[in-house]
């Protein structure tokens, strides 16, 4: 099946559906074949224990392009030698790569990344390209951590470096790593904490051609954000910069490449006073020096705070009048320097109160930073549907030199100008419909349905993979629930993209 949408062409390619399964699905995609890992743990442990004393058997596992099995084979001897944390599969530098922990002395923690034979499923020799040394290892009890750490890689322009981070998510710790591309350790890894935080959050991570990183973050105090920016490199030295704003204060930052190696941008949201987001800014940071210029500020029009407010993600009262501050950014950097960040708002209810953890979301702000210093503000109205397990959020893919989103909506609300499209109301009805919205370097938004062959099933972001630059694999679920357990289908497209 094929959809048109304008100069482009994006083809829909059935690979296969699945009935009542009782697992959930995470293969990965590589090639044309699946990747999985199945992780058990049968010894004893407690979840008020150390994390350390949690261990994982681990089998590695293909199938072909319609999800039959091929081959399976145990690592370790079928021994529970990995943990505390799941190993899982990456695609790094056009490799597959198993990555995994190991703890031995329950003071550190160790993560490997060991590459996988597709034929044989045997792996090469792990290397080690991160310890984490940081007290929560030995002090912090497994069921603090077991769902908030996080461990993110990414790869400078050229592919020469990757940085490691990780961070438990439960306090201030912070463990860096860079390796080369073949993952041989440069240097010495860092660690250390975010002063006067408990804990925070990660903005997005940034490694350049020569090893230096530079990492995003904020931590929120009575209402007030504190974003810092952590530049490093691979001496292991870490310095933390407090991201600070003349007349404003600073929400979110995030990181990006500068046009040339002495700089790099800053780009993020800020208010003058209160809590609610205002304005969007962008500006330089030298590398040696770590000081900022060119700061470019950008009021958001009061207009487009009073759209967002019909959907219920603004106030327009007194001095708090702005977006939602709870809102997580994507953030991806085009060939010619033009940014563009995309995330989701969340909604107010009651006098005000955000539903935080709630993954439904409905209107999306779209900011762009372009090659020339221009801010172009948008915003992306889209259906929430509470209640569903999938359909809420969406995925974005980074294509040439556009933006992808990929989301649920109701078709009525795509079939209506951005400036009038509702989002509130909890039980509107409608035929419920996939779509791509393409977002230009100029900031036009184009939305169009796509049809995927998948009645009664329900778009699921968390299962959709990049395949390459032109290739999406997107996911699909339906629940069968029951006394006894709950089943889930799943359906899966190749969602293809070229130009005409």
């Amino acid at each position: 099946m094929v959809t048109e949408i304008e100069a482009q062409v994006f083809e829909l390619e059935t690979v296969v559906t699945l009935k009542d399964s009782k697992t959930i699905f995470n293969q990965v995609l590589f090639g044309n074949k699946f990747y999985g890992v199945d992780n058990s743990s049968v010894s004893k442990f407690t979840w008020m224990g150390p994390m350390g004393k949690r261990k994982y058997s681990c089998k590695l596992l293909s199938y072909d392009i319609n999800l039959n099995p091929v081959k399976e084979i145990s690592l370790g001897d079928g021994k529970e030698i990995f943990g505390p944390f799941s190993p899982f599969l990456k695609v790094i530098n056009k490799n597959l790569y198993l990555i995994y922990y190991q703890s031995e002395n329950n003071s550190t923690l160790d993560v490997y990344a060991a590459k996988v034979d597709t034929l044989s499923l045997g792996l090469a020799t792990a290397k080690k390209v991160l310890t984490i040394v940081d007290e929560s290892v030995a002090s912090l009890k497994l069921i603090d951590v077991i769902y908030s750490e996080k461990l993110l890689v990414e790869q400078s322009a050229d592919k020469s470096k990757i940085i490691w981070c990780w961070t438990s998510g439960f306090i201030n710790d912070y463990s860096f790593a860079v390796t080369d591309g073949d993952m041989n350790m440069l240097g010495k890894a860092s660690h250390g904490k975010l002063e006067n935080a408990k804990e925070f959050t990660i903005g997005n991570i940034l490694v350049d051609n020569t090893g230096n990183f530079f990492v995003t973050c904020w931590y929120e105090k009575k209402n007030v954000y504190y974003p810092s920016l952590l530049a490093g490199n691979v001496s292991g030295t870490v310095k933390a910069i407090d991201v600070k704003l003349e007349g404003t204060f600073a929400h979110h930052v995030y990181v990006a490449p500068g046009s040339t190696e002495d700089y790099v941008k800053l780009t993020g949201t800020a208010c003058k006073e209160g809590e609610y987001i205002t304005e969007i800014f962008s500006t330089n940071i030298d590398k040696k020096g770590l000081g900022n210029s060119k700061l470019v500020m950008k009021e958001i029009d009061e207009y487009l705070i009073e759209q967002f407010k019909t959907d219920k993600y603004a106030k327009t009262k007194n001095k708090e009048s702005g977006l939602n501050p709870y809102i997580q950014f994507e953030h991806f950097t085009m060939a010619d320097g033009t940014i563009i960040l995309a995330g989701d708002l969340t909604r107010f209810l009651g006098q005000g109160h955000a539903v935080l953890d709630d993954p439904a979301k409905g209107s999306s702000a779209i900011i762009v930073f372009t090659a020339a210093g221009e801010i172009i503000i948008k915003r992306l109205p889209k259906k929430e549907f509470l209640g569903l397990k999938t359909g809420n959020n969406f995925f974005v893919h980074k294509w040439e030199d556009k933006l992808v989103l990929l989301y649920t909506d109701l078709e009525s609300n795509v079939n209506t100008a951005l400036d009038q499209a509702r989002t509130a109301g909890f039980n509107s009805n409608g035929n419920i419909v996939m779509v791509a919205a393409t977002i230009e370097k100029d900031g036009k938004i184009t939305r169009r349905i796509l049809h995927p062959d998948a009645a009664g099933f329900y778009f699921s972001p968390t299962l959709a993979q990049r395949v390459d630059d032109n290739t999406i694999l997107l996911g699909f679920e339906k629940d069968k629930v029951s006394l006894a357990n709950v089943k889930t289908s799943y359906a899966f497209f190749l969602l293809k993209m070229n130009e005409e």
